[in-house]
């Protein structure tokens, strides 16, 4: 007798729980968990040189340093919206199609338009710029691949040298408003669940 499960019954499994907003959920809470723990040390860190740099005008040392968890604490909260965002279409009861394109899709506006999520002003920013980039390459590869590099060279020639539209500047602020992107979907799939928040 194998102790292991059949092929069939672990496909019938996975595609079960494909189905299950509540698993979605469920996932997108642990991966939120996963980038405040990546991302208040990443705002410690960035804050500490911030700190220091406007004491001192001609402080520069320790600024790579102190934002070196940024991206990676965009990846996990982008990776949470990004679920959640599958969540709640699954929530609407989609079929096998759409099931089946959400696995292999990653975070954009698009996605989150879906998803029927209510964008606040500078969120669509947010996602298809920082949090998209993070998601696909920055948060865990040096550069990326060639599709969403010719994406990335485009928004950064449209930045136009600009500090506040360049898709690679980052700040403590745009994980507060990642979190908050986060909370406001996080009430809507509960809410469509009927679960407390």
């Amino acid at each position: 007798m194998s102790t292991h499960p059949e092929p069939d019954d672990v496909r019938r499994w996975i595609e079960s729980v494909q189905r299950e907003p509540r698993a979605w959920l469920w996932e997108a809470d642990r991966l939120k968990r996963a980038a405040d723990l990546v991302g208040s040390r990443f705002q410690g860190e960035a804050g500490e040189w911030a700190r220091l740099a406007l004491s001192d005008n001609t402080y520069d040392e320790g600024r790579d340093a102190a934002f070196e968890l940024g991206f990676p604490s965009f990846m996990l909260i982008g990776y949470a919206i990004e679920v959640l965002a599958k969540g709640l279409i699954v929530a609407a009861g989609v079929g096998d199609e759409t099931i089946k394109r959400l696995t292999r899709t990653h975070i954009d506006v698009q996605l989150l338009q879906e998803a029927h999520v209510t964008l606040e002003a500078g969120d669509a920013f947010l996602v298809d710029q920082t949090l998209y980039h993070a998601v696909r390459w920055s948060g865990r590869y040096p550069v990326p691949r060639q599709k969403v590099g010719e994406r990335y060279a485009e928004q950064v020639a449209a930045a136009q040298g600009s500090i506040f539209s360049h898709p690679g500047a980052i700040s403590t602020d745009h994980y507060r408003r990642a979190c908050d992107l986060f909370d406001r979907m996080r009430a809507q799939l509960a809410n469509l669940l009927d679960l407390a928040s």
